[in-house]
């Protein structure tokens, strides 16, 4: 009869443990699901972003942004930003670059194509004109114009550094004549010195 007893109680210690592991077992495999999930989310971006930017790798920094994150970002935010689209050229170089700096420094670019906002002159759009007046060229009316690639590092809310090219001559107009291997290098090493500031 202790036997018994003895037998019986074990088996239902066996049957408590063989099912907690197997109740574990199911945890880490929704647990690993959810993970994959999250990862393909952030790589179909990244290859979207490929897509548009092919000296991109498909595993990028890039993170698109709405033009009111991004303008919130400007405002109160921390972060790389770069304003640009598929079709520059001089975007095409410096994405790149970016990218590589970015990766170094394990910090992410907010990427807005600003071209169709551009184009269509929203009041969103104006007012993020407005916010980066200061620092934007004139068009031939003389008012501000964002023109590409716009790359800025703001630190809560303040706008620290600004990407500007350097001095050109006339047989470096073009971004194949102007991007020189010095010059890649020195812009990535730039772009890396003033990432070291953003603490994300």
């Amino acid at each position: 009869m202790v036997k018994n007893k003895k037998n019986i109680l074990y088996a239902i210690i066996l049957f408590a443990i063989a099912t907690f592991i197997w109740q574990l077992a199911l945890f880490n495999q929704k647990t690993d699901e959810t993970a994959v999930n999250k990862n393909s989310d952030t790589s179909s971006e990244q290859r979207a972003i490929h897509e548009e930017y092919i000296n991109l790798p498909e595993n990028n920094r890039f993170v698109k942004e709405s033009l009111e994150q991004i303008s919130e970002r400007f405002e109160n935010g921390t972060g790389a930003i770069m304003l640009g689209y598929a079709e520059c050229a001089w975007c095409q170089k410096a994405a790149p670059l970016l990218n590589e700096a970015a990766e170094k420094e394990n910090v992410s670019i907010y990427y807005l194509d600003i071209r169709q906002e551009r184009d269509n002159n929203s009041t969103e759009y104006q007012e993020l004109v407005t916010l980066l007046s200061p620092y934007l060229s004139k068009d031939e009316a003389g008012l501000p114009r964002i023109t590409t690639p716009d790359i800025s590092i703001v630190e809560n809310g303040e706008i620290i550094w600004r990407y500007e090219l350097e001095a050109t001559t006339e047989n470096e107009r073009t971004p194949e004549a102007y991007w020189t291997e010095e010059r890649k290098k020195r812009a990535i090493q730039n772009f890396q010195d003033q990432m070291k500031n953003l603490q994300e």
